[in-house]
């Protein structure tokens, strides 16, 4: 069990009741870049937390794969019997380019992603691909992500290493450190007036004035 408390006037984690060396070996995809002379230094040095990133599995479609991160889980245990792990979940598959499946979603449901002021399509930059970043406003996007998000959490919890993993972090947008699109690399461009963002903002100026105009 893994829980955050404040210990010694800093907020700490502790894993079974006992705070934890929070020095992490990071990884920024499952695709095993660690050496096992790598982890055995690691393991060797007292350290046994594991920073890894994954996508939801999903493939398009109904189909859903969790092959590169179970068998990256698996071949640390191997190394390190001790490991624990951190996983980031990426919402929005990185690192895939024009083939990443989420290039079909956002080809098919383009009213639910970010428009500049133009009105033209933002692009994700980050990764060189030509996808379409899914407004944050989406309803549909949510949907979208909170149902694979449930999906790839119950594979997770439901293998044999489901009780090494001590938390996760869920990643979205550029970086994707929920840095808003558009905000890297242009910096200064907003990039989000698509129909479902004027819709929240409008429902956002009713909750707040009482009307929604300006």
């Amino acid at each position: 069990q893994a829980r955050v408390v404040t210990h010694n006037n800093v907020p700490r984690i502790f894993v079974d009741g006992k705070p934890i060396t929070f020095t992490v070996c990071t990884y920024e995809s499952p695709t095993g870049h660690e050496s096992p002379a790598d982890l055995n230094s690691f393991k060797e040095k007292g350290l046994h937390v594991y920073h890894l990133a994954s996508d939801l599995g999903w493939k398009g479609g109904a189909n859903f794969e969790y092959d590169a991160i179970d068998a990256e889980i698996t071949r640390i245990l191997n190394v390190d019997p001790e490991a624990i792990f951190l996983v980031k979940l990426n919402l929005y598959e990185y690192w895939s380019g024009n083939n990443a499946p989420d290039l079909k979603w956002g080809e098919e449901n383009q009213a639910e992603c970010c428009k500049r002021a133009d009105g033209s399509l933002y692009q994700v930059a980050f990764d060189n691909s030509n996808r379409y970043g899914p407004s944050l406003a989406s309803n549909r996007w949510r949907t979208f992500a909170a149902a694979n998000l449930e999906k790839c959490l119950r594979h997770l919890e439901g293998t044999l290493f489901g009780g090494r993993i001590i938390g996760y972090c869920l990643c979205m947008c550029e970086g994707p450190e929920w840095m808003y699109w558009g905000s890297f690399p242009d910096a200064k461009i907003f990039c989000d007036y698509s129909i479902p963002t004027q819709a929240a903002f409008h429902q956002y100026l009713v909750r707040k004035y009482g009307e929604d105009k300006i």
